[in-house]
């Protein structure tokens, strides 16, 4: 299977949410009870853009998307300024 990969923008957003909250039912990926909202991800989304953390989009040549890694801070502590913590999630 070839496919592209690069950033993801907020057209994303609705495909993003589909592949958590997939992840969410039907595996122990994710620990929430229940499925997320859009406007859980919209948040999530704007804080990734703030902290300057890239949402990296796996794409097939329809420019569906496959799946996301994420980067976030790893804790909110001094000790732990430069590291990060890092997700990934496909389409099953």
């Amino acid at each position: 299977m070839e496919f592209i990969i690069r950033s993801c923008s907020e057209r994303q957003l609705p495909e993003i949410l589909e592949i958590l909250n997939e992840a969410i039912l039907n595996s122990t990926a994710l620990y929430d009870y229940k499925p997320r909202t859009m406007e859980v991800v919209v948040n999530w989304y704007a804080a990734k853009h703030a902290g300057n953390y890239p949402i990296i989009g796996a794409f097939d040549c329809d420019d569906k998307l496959l799946g996301f890694a994420s980067y976030g801070s790893f804790r909110n502590w001094p000790a732990y300024k430069y590291s990060v913590e890092h997700s990934y999630h496909f389409i099953s």
